[in-house]
C-alpha cells in the first residue's frame, strides 16, 4: 500500500493512490487530511468523463495507514478503453491522484515472446515485487528488477570458486555473489529479514523441495514473495524422458530425510539422462553421487509442481497464497505472496 502527499494547500494533505486500472474501470482510493467521501474528477485523454466520491468501504486503509475507510472508489467506463488510452483521476481541487496520469495497456505484459523468457520474467517482477531482498543463483541471468528494489545475491560458491567450477556460468554480466550459501540451509539469514526470495531453475536442483520452501517461508515478511521459475520437463531436454516425482517421494525426502532417496536420483538420472545401462548404469551413477555431481533431483509438470506447492501449504500449514502462475517459455512462473 502506497501513501503520497500529492499537494499542500492551507496545510491541507492530499493522500491517494491508484491501485488497478483495466479496460471497463479505475479504482483505487483517496482522502484529504485523511478524510474520505472526497469527490474526484475522471478524464480520458483529457477529456472529462464524470465524477465519483470516494465513499467505497476500505478498511484496510484504517489498519495500515490510519486513513478513513470510506476513502475508496470505482469509476466505470461507460465504453471500454482502447490501448494507449490515458486515465487521469484528480481530487476536485485539481491535484492528481499518485500514479495519475496513467496509460491503459491491452497486453499489461507486454507481447510476450516464448523465445524471450527474460523479458518476461522482469515484466512479472516489476509487479510483484517490492523493497530488498534475495535472488539464489542467478550468475549471468538475473532478474531485472525496478530500480526501487534492491537484491543481494546468494550463490552455494563465490564468484572465483564458480570461475573455476562452473566458468561457463561466469560472463561480463554475471552477478557478483554477496552471500555465499547453500539453498536448502539458509540459516546465516535472520526470520522475516526478506521481502522476496528469488530462484530460478533452483528448486530442482534441491534434495528436500519442502524444506526449501519452508526455509524461503521463513525468511520473508508479512506480504513477502517467492519468485519460483521451475522446469517444465515436457520442454526441458534434460527431463522429457524422466519420470514425474511423485508428492509422496517429495514429502519422503522432508520427513525421512533425502538421503535415503539420493543415490536412486542419481541412477534414474544416469539411465534416462546420460543413456546408461547394464554395470556401466551403476557404475556412472555411484561415480557422480561420490563427487557430488549438481543435477536436477526432481522433475515436474506446470501442473504437477502447482500440486506439490498446494499440497504442502496445506500439510505444513504455510502461510502462503498463490500470487500468479504462467507458463513462460520451457518453465513456469509460480509467485507465492506470505500472509
Amino acid at each position: 500500500m502506497h501513501v503520497t502527499v500529492e499537494a499542500r494547500s492551507n496545510t491541507r494533505e492530499f493522500h491517494s493512490h491508484i491501485d488497478i486500472l483495466v479496460s471497463r474501470y479505475v479504482g483505487g482510493w483517496a482522502a484529504v487530511d485523511k478524510l474520505g467521501n472526497q469527490t474526484l474528477r475522471v478524464y480520458r485523454n483529457g477529456e472529462l468523463l464524470g465524477t465519483v466520491i470516494a465513499d467505497r468501504d476500505r478498511p484496510d486503509l484504517a489498519v495500515n495507514l490510519g486513513i478513513d475507510p470510506k476513502a475508496g472508489f470505482l469509476f466505470w467506463f461507460t465504453s471500454p478503453l482502447q490501448d494507449g488510452d490515458e486515465i487521469g483521476v484528480r481530487f476536485d481541487s485539481g491535484e492528481n491522484l499518485y500514479r495519475s496520469p496513467m496509460n491503459y495497456r491491452d497486453k499489461p505484459l507486454g507481447a510476450l515472446n516464448p523465445n524471450d523468457f527474460l523479458t518476461t520474467r522482469a515484466y512479472v517482477a516489476s509487479y510483484v515485487l517490492h523493497g530488498s531482498g534475495i535472488e539464489i543463483g542467478a550468475a549471468h541471468s538475473p532478474v531485472a528488477v525496478p530500480s526501487n528494489v534492491h537484491v543481494r545475491y546468494v550463490d552455494r560458491y563465490s564468484l572465483d570458486e564458480l570461475r573455476q567450477l562452473h566458468p561457463e556460468l561466469v560472463r561480463p554480466h554475471t552477478v557478483p555473489v554477496d552471500i555465499v550459501g547453500d539453498v536448502e540451509n539458509l540459516s546465516a539469514l535472520a526470520d522475516e529479514s526478506e521481502d522476496f526470495v528469488i530462484a530460478n531453475h533452483v528448486i530442482e536442483h534441491c534434495e528436500d523441495p519442502v524444506g526449501t520452501i519452508r526455509g524461503f517461508c521463513r525468511l520473508l515478511r508479512s506480504d513477502g514473495v517467492i519468485f519460483l521459475a521451475v522446469p517444465d520437463k515436457r520442454e526441458s531436454g534434460i527431463d522429457q524422458g524422466r519420470p514425474l516425482t511423485t508428492i509422496d517421494h517429495l514429502i519422503q525426502d522432508h520427513e525421512l530425510g533425502p538421503s535415503f532417496s539420493r543415490r536412486g536420483h542419481y541412477i534414474e538420472f544416469a539411465e534416462f539422462v546420460d543413456g546408461k545401462s547394464g554395470q556401466d548404469l551403476y557404475l556412472h551413477a555411484y561415480a557422480s553421487d561420490a563427487g557430488n555431481r549438481t543435477l536436477h533431483f526432481h522433475v515436474w509438470t506446470a501442473e504437477t509442481f502447482l500440486e506439490f506447492m498446494s499440497v504442502i501449504i496445506k500439510r505444513y500449514r504455510l502461510p502462503l497464497r498463490m500470487l500468479m502462475c504462467l507458463s513462460n517459455s520451457v518453465e513456469l512462473l509460480a509467485i507465492f505472496r506470505k500472509y
